[in-house]
């Protein structure tokens, strides 16, 4: 990742939790921005933004600023994975020998929360 695409998505998380300190900032306050990105239908933003704010807490772990990484509990969620392509399916074929098709439910946009400029 360049230094400029790096910057970029800090950008993201600095506008979403504006001057919250970083022991505020939970999980749920990092989805609510990681959504925002993913409302827009930027699924590998998401997950490199995800990725990002978990290096920027590890730092701040490991610098005792904080104590947990939030990202960390959002590694699985269901949401990062809404753009990826299903590759196998446990449904068995209906009779045209196709497999079911699954739509994703339409994302809420909310109201991003505010953090410090502590990730830069």
């Amino acid at each position: 990742m360049t230094l400029t695409k790096a910057e970029w998505l800090l950008e993201i998380a600095i506008d979403a939790f504006g001057k919250k300190p970083m022991s505020e900032i939970t999980a749920p306050v990092v989805r609510r921005c990681l959504r925002k990105v993913e409302a827009k239908g930027n699924y590998e933003t998401a997950r490199r933004l995800r990725t990002k704010i978990g290096a920027v807490f590890r730092h701040a772990i490991a610098s005792g600023t904080a104590k947990a990484d939030p990202a960390y509990a959002l590694r699985d969620a269901r949401t990062l994975n809404a753009g990826q392509a299903k590759h196998a399916t446990n449904s068995p074929p209906d009779r045209s020998g196709s497999t079911p098709k699954t739509k994703s439910a339409p994302l809420k946009s909310e109201t991003p929360h505010e953090i410090g400029g502590q990730l830069l």
